[in-house]
């Protein structure tokens, strides 16, 4: 069964990944994408708080939620989760 992305998914994740190669995880740019990330979710799948991104950067670099973000390129997933986990420790 393949997965269905949206164009919006696509551009954030896609952005994370090409990040990866020129900014450090917790850059300014990467937690506006963060930012951007949560909003997304929140809009288009249910409510994203804080404490649930957190989970979720945690959850990213796991198999199952790998093979599907590193379709985007090897390695997304996990920066991603570091860029999320970065984000949320300056929230707290």
């Amino acid at each position: 069964m393949s997965v269905m992305y949206d164009n919006e998914l696509k551009s954030i994740v896609t952005k994370f990944y090409e990040l990866s190669k020129t900014h450090s995880p917790d850059s300014s740019e990467c937690e506006e994408l963060v930012l951007r990330w949560q909003k997304y979710l929140s809009r288009e799948h249910y409510e994203c708080t804080d404490e649930m991104l957190e989970c979720l950067g945690k959850m990213y670099p796991s198999d199952e939620f790998r093979e599907k973000i590193d379709v985007f390129g090897i390695g997304t997933a996990e920066f991603m989760s570091q860029a999320i986990l970065s984000y949320c420790k300056k929230l707290k």
